[in-house]
Formats: structure tokens, C-alpha cells, sequence
């Protein structure tokens, strides 16, 4: 059975470890306890074929602590996914200014998915900590993020979905330079593809 790795990275207290949780288990996560590094398996049916895979999902530490450490669950990987909350501006902001960085020095050929987490708390969000779809889509262009998908793990809506774009994701085939595009960005989804709010 083929075996896919995904690595889930982004600030501490952006839902990382409920959307995992919730995906595995198909039942919400709430746990607050810090990650420092966990993985969880889970075989996917996926393709024409629907072939069985074995997908493993790594949850890591956001913590500033653990930043020497967490680039060693990155080797092998397939796909990030990128996380940032919608209700917390700050996590975009590192998402520019921090984790598209650490991704792109340790595995600049490795396909990332920009997450908008816990997208059910917008409204509730105070207006200048809540961040607008567009701008999810405007910062996955900016970082070549290959999708952006905005989820909630409470209301398990954009779990499945974001899954089944990550597979597909590690499936790209990668071309000369090693890159998931085969080297030509303008031959990825366009911006209605590249961004799914759901």
C-alpha cells in the first residue's frame, strides 16, 4: 500500500491537532493540550482506481521552542498543509512572515496548502482580528500555495474535502526541478479552484 505523509504546521492555537483529530476520528477534537510532535494513520480510498492509500498526518508544535526541532518531521513529506486561523490575524501574518519561510528552506519542492481554520468563528471574531476569504486567497497567491480551504473542525465542514485536495496534492507529478507543478505555476488550478471556501 502506498503510504503519503502530511505535515500539518502553523502557530500554536490554530486548530491544528482538532482538524487532525476530527478528520481521523470523525468526531470533534477539543483538546487544548500542546503538541510537540504527533502523527496519526489513516487508510483513504482515492483515484478512479480508489485505491487504498495509507495516509499518515503529522501534527507538530507551533511553539517558537520547538523550532530547531519540528524541521525533522519534514523530510519524505508530501504536502503541507499551512495553518492559520480566520479569527486570529496575527497567525496570517506569521504564516508570511515565519512558517512559508521555514517550509520553503527545508523543502522548497514540497506542495503547500494555505488552511483557514476555524472558519466558524469568523462572524464572532472582533473586526480586526478576523480575516476575510479573500485575504486567504490573496496570501495563498503571494506564498504559491497551490489551494487555499478554509474549514471548521467544530462543524467538521471542509475536513473531507481538504483531505482529498491534500492526496491529490501528493499525487502531482513532479517535474524536472522537482516540483510539484512540474515547474510552470501558470499550469495550477486558477483562482476559482485556488481557493475553496466551503
Amino acid at each position: 500500500m502506498d503510504v503519503l505523509k502530511c505535515v500539518v504546521v502553523g502557530d500554536s492555537n490554530v486548530g491544528k491537532t482538532s482538524l487532525i483529530m476530527t478528520y481521523v476520528q470523525s468526531a470533534f477534537y477539543e483538546d487544548s493540550i500542546p503538541t510537540v510532535f504527533d502523527s496519526h494513520e489513516v487508510t483513504v480510498n482515492h483515484g478512479e482506481a480508489n485505491k487504498s492509500r495509507q495516509l499518515v498526518v503529522c501534527d507538530t508544535a507551533g511553539q517558537e521552542t520547538y523550532d530547531r526541532l519540528r524541521p525533522l518531521s519534514y523530510p519524505d513529506t508530501h504536502v503541507f498543509l499551512l495553518c492559520f486561523s480566520v479569527n486570529n490575524s496575527t497567525s496570517l501574518s506569521n504564516v508570511i512572515e515565519k512558517w512559508h519561510w521555514e517550509l520553503k528552506h527545508h523543502s522548497p519542492n514540497t506542495p503547500i496548502i494555505l488552511v483557514g481554520t476555524k472558519s466558524d468563528l469568523r462572524a464572532s471574531a472582533p473586526t480586526d482580528k478576523a480575516v476575510s476569504s479573500e485575504r486567504g486567497c490573496q496570501v495563498a497567491r503571494e506564498i504559491k500555495a497551490i489551494k487555499y480551504i478554509e474549514c471548521s473542525a467544530r462543524h467538521q465542514d471542509g475536513l473531507h474535502r481538504l483531505f482529498v485536495e491534500a492526496i491529490a496534492a501528493a499525487d502531482m507529478p513532479r517535474g524536472d526541478n522537482g516540483r510539484a507543478d512540474g515547474g510552470n505555476r501558470n499550469s495550477l488550478n486558477g483562482l476559482k479552484t485556488l481557493c475553496s471556501v466551503l
